[in-house]
């Protein structure tokens, strides 16, 4: 089976040299977060109605976003400032950054270190439910 071109949703254009990076979906809410790395930005698309929502601002060399559906929760991995920073969805501007040694693409790639996320960063979140993930 190949790949069939679909359309195309309009993204804000590259402030600075670069392009995107990883991509992560959130499945129960249909919104795929696109890392947009020349504009230190996460852009947050509708995937149900194809359509750009927003930015999420100040990520400087956002790298990668990983979803965790089970937590409902989102990672960034922010390699031009080494940090991590982590959101629910429905509390965007509640973003907390941690500082990371170096802040790999690939530096949440696991359900334990989502879980070990949760607990240092929003433990009332992870609390209850943190013996799932592992």
């Amino acid at each position: 089976m190949s790949l069939q071109l679909l359309g195309h949703i309009e993204l804000p254009k590259h402030a600075k040299s670069g392009g995107f990076d990883h991509a992560a979906v959130h499945r129960a809410l249909g919104r795929l977060y696109v890392a947009h790395t020349a504009n230190d930005a996460l852009d947050v698309l509708d995937s149900i109605n194809d359509r750009y929502l927003h930015s999420i601002l100040e990520l400087t060399g956002v790298a990668g976003a990983l979803v965790s559906d089970e937590q409902n929760l989102i990672f960034t991995s922010n390699r031009g400032e080494n940090t991590a920073g982590i959101f629910a969805p429905d509390d965007e501007a509640g973003l907390v950054r941690i500082s990371v040694v170096s802040a790999q693409t690939d530096l949440l790639t696991t359900r334990r270190t989502i879980c070990s996320w949760s607990l240092m960063l929003a433990p009332q979140i992870c609390r209850t439910r943190s013996r799932s993930l592992l």
